[in-house]
């Protein structure tokens, strides 16, 4: 987990210090930025195993919010960009076999991306398309049989894409709406109970977010 919180602080860092330096003038959009953001997600964890096909129930679902840093550039109306993000999230649900009697408990305790944006500028507004790497902090405990048992804490690593928009309040200040779907694909389980081999999280991201240009 520390290793992949690095990778996406470095990435932040990248983003709002490293990135290609730029005179910003009367646009909203050029330059560097940072911001806040907060979230509401759902969406299924993924099971595989041998009784993968007998699932009952699952869901998920839960808030999260971060800190966001960027780096836009504007040419005519068209704007490329790099946004980098991380977050605390309270994401949780479950995973029931078909007799309801055992299943994981599901946790995602921090989500990041890193990615790139795409877009069109019209006067105050933005509308753009976004998509690239993520990682989460991925837990997971057996419930059932016998006493609770960890079966998974790892850093799960998958892709994102999504789209949104942008409107400049000030030359300085913008608020977004933006979705994205991630998909932190599969990560091998620590327990081998009833079949449950592997866990993975698909997850819809509604997010607002109010950004500051340096």
């Amino acid at each position: 987990m520390e290793k992949a919180v690095v990778t996406i602080v470095a990435g932040i860092a990248a983003a709002t210090v490293l990135a290609p330096a730029a005179q910003a003038g009367d646009s909203p959009w050029d330059g560097l930025y940072a911001g806040i953001h907060g979230e509401y997600l759902w969406g299924d964890p993924v099971i595989s195993g041998s009784i993968a096909p007998f699932i009952e129930d699952r869901g998920f679902d839960g808030f999260a919010g971060g800190v966001t840093g960027g780096y836009n550039h504007v040419i005519d109306q068209f704007l490329l960009g790099v946004e980098a993000d991380i977050g605390l999230s309270g994401g949780n649900g479950t995973i029931e076999n078909i007799s309801s009697l055992e299943g994981l408990s599901v946790d995602l305790d921090w989500l990041a991306t890193v990615r790139a944006r795409a877009g069109v500028v019209h006067e105050d507004f933005l509308f753009f398309v976004t998509g690239g790497l993520a990682i989460g902090g991925l837990e997971a405990s057996y419930f059932g049989f016998g006493p609770f048992a960890e079966a998974l804490d790892s850093s799960a690593m998958g892709y994102t894409l999504g789209a949104g928009a942008e409107w400049a309040v000030t030359d300085r200040v913008t608020v977004k709406a933006e979705y994205l779907y991630v998909d932190l694909g599969n990560e091998e389980l620590d327990i081998q109970i009833s079949g449950y081999r592997s866990l993975g999280l698909e997850t819809n991201v509604v997010r607002f977010g109010v950004n500051w240009r340096f």
